[in-house]
């Protein structure tokens, strides 16, 4: 039995499928370089600290709000006031944050548990939130199998994606362009359409010797 993320099997799809980054470069352009992702330890740059904030306060934006500054302040993150009231109004507070979720398939005589965690389950939507640095594109979510997984999962029949469009000015303080809300629909060849490239995953790990590492995540 291995556990596999949904952002390693999306991950995975980006290098099988030959993804490119906004240059027009391939993210993962060999073996080499996903092989590297998988054994790296995890790094989180500033920006991404920064949408950790963001997705902590957004969760529960009473906790981290500094009345005295009018601001919202988290593990020392300073995030502006009007950044988050243009996202708040995207979320309904009657419905749980951070859920854990996962699904079994069998893949030849391996047994995979594909797990994930929703950023909010809100009636028949899963909610994914993301905070983005260099422009938006609904092509990038539209490309990936991180949302077919979670209609899966979560048994939901979309995925309603909030991006916030995010930049850092000159002088160094965050400014909220936009925020986008879309929807991707679960289609009945999703199932297939994973199972598939989970099999192409566990082949590979079996071949790279990476197998093992799986199971000792279960």
């Amino acid at each position: 039995m291995i556990k596999v993320s949904v952002s390693t099997l999306d991950t995975f799809n980006k290098y099988i499928n030959g993804h490119t980054n906004r240059a027009g470069n391939l993210m993962y352009p060999d073996v080499e370089s996903f092989l590297e992702y998988l054994d790296s330890d995890y790094v989180s740059t500033a920006k991404m600290q920064y949408g950790t904030a963001v997705d902590a306060i957004i969760e529960n934006p009473d906790k981290y709000w500094n009345a005295r500054t009018r601001e919202y302040i988290y593990d020392g993150i300073v995030v502006p006031e009007e950044y988050i009231s243009k996202i708040t109004p995207f979320f309904d507070y009657n419905f749980p944050f951070q859920v854990s979720g996962k699904t079994e398939f069998k893949i030849g005589d391996t047994t995979v548990i594909l797990s994930a965690r929703a950023d909010q389950l809100h009636g028949l939507d899963t909610v994914e939130f993301k905070t983005v640095w260099n422009g938006y594109s609904y092509e990038k979510y539209d490309k990936s199998v991180q949302w077919k997984c979670y209609n899966l999962i979560y048994d939901t029949p979309r995925v309603r994606y909030v991006v916030a469009d995010s930049k850092v000015n000159s002088g160094g303080d965050i400014k909220l362009k936009s925020v986008y809300q879309f929807y991707l629909y679960r289609e009945s060849t999703h199932y297939l359409e994973i199972s598939s490239l989970l099999s192409q995953l566990v082949d590979f790990l079996i071949t790279h010797n990476r197998i093992e590492k799986m199971e000792k995540a279960v």
